[in-house]
């Protein structure tokens, strides 16, 4: 495919007809049920460990079309009912158990208005009252008034994801998510002076970088959220599966990060002074050819996470991998 070897130069609505026209078909949700939800401890910015109830929801797809996103596959054509989404909530609340603080993800940007409703804020903040943090996602284009009005009614602390990915001006473009490090810069700048919580999430090898450079990029890339005051630093394994990802492996234009690229990235991580530094384990199987091996070092990295505390690999005597 012709694009392929000049996507960084196409404009962001031809690579979205691309993306697009890419995609495995799109799974049958319910606008009256949550996607999942679990629960899990985690670090918080202060230092404590905290029970967290992690809810993923359901609701209508992101209007950016990012070229490594695949969260659309879960979501709807239409957008959901403020009823709906408080459906959902206290379908996953009644079974999960009680918990510190709430991770609200919904596949694209909280404050998305065709996403999840304004006119749902104050139900969901009546049903997340006794939660010290309340975690959400958002795209920077679009934070502003909503924020605002959401963290006003909460009694806890609100704290916002972005999706930093790569600050390779190059990368960062090429990504399609219409966004600039200093656009980055500016939104990091907004949260602090209204003093709000920041978790940055960043991506490990994207496409589109040689494989020599990809860990240089992604210290940099953690070195920006540090030196930002990010208090949250989560590192995500970039993985395939939605089609224009696979299409860029095979045109050599994306590679899975290798167990020893996960390490090399990790430990970088783990020098850092951010609070809170996080390796995301979700999915991290499939990135190991033995399954021991996955098992293994998940288990491991969960514990760092959990203690902020760095712990070599675990060796793998059916594997002799270490």
């Amino acid at each position: 495919m012709i694009e392929l070897m000049h996507w960084e130069t196409l404009r962001p609505l031809e690579r979205t007809r691309l993306i697009r026209q890419l995609r495995p078909a799109r799974a049958a949700v319910d606008p009256w049920r949550p996607q999942g939800f679990h629960h899990e401890l985690e670090r918080a910015p202060d230092g404590r460990l905290e029970r967290v109830n992690v809810i993923f929801l359901t609701n209508r797809e992101c209007p950016w079309t990012c070229t490594m996103c695949d969260l659309w596959q879960h979501t709807t054509i239409a957008p959901v009912s403020a009823t709906q989404l408080l459906h959902q909530l206290d379908h996953a609340l009644m079974q999960l158990p009680k918990a510190d603080a709430v991770k609200l993800y919904n596949s694209g940007s909280f404050f998305d208005r065709l996403a999840i409703p304004p006119a749902a804020y104050a139900g969901i903040a009546e049903r997340v009252r006794a939660c010290r943090r309340v975690i959400v996602e958002s795209h920077p284009a679009l934070l502003g008034s909503r924020t605002l009005q959401f963290q006003a009614l909460l009694e806890g602390q609100l704290e916002v994801a972005i999706g930093v990915e790569c600050i390779h001006p190059g990368v960062l473009e090429a990504l399609n998510k219409q966004l600039t490090v200093g656009q980055l810069d500016r939104a990091v700048a907004w949260l602090h002076a209204h003093h709000l919580l920041i978790r940055a999430f960043i991506l490990l090898k994207p496409p589109f970088l040689p494989p020599a450079e990809a860990l240089y990029w992604t210290q940099r890339t953690v070195q920006w959220a540090v030196e930002n005051g990010i208090q949250t630093v989560v590192l995500i394994p970039t993985r395939s599966g939605n089609g224009i990802m696979e299409l860029l492996q095979q045109n050599g234009q994306f590679a899975p990060p290798t167990p020893e690229e996960i390490e090399a990235a990790a430990a970088y991580l783990f020098t850092q002074p951010a609070p809170v530094r996080l390796l995301d384990t979700w999915d991290l199987h499939r990135f190991y050819s033995c399954p021991n091996c996955a098992r293994l070092q998940q288990q491991r990295f969960t514990r760092i996470n959990q203690t902020q505390n760095w712990e070599p690999p675990v060796p793998c005597t059916q594997c002799m991998a270490s």
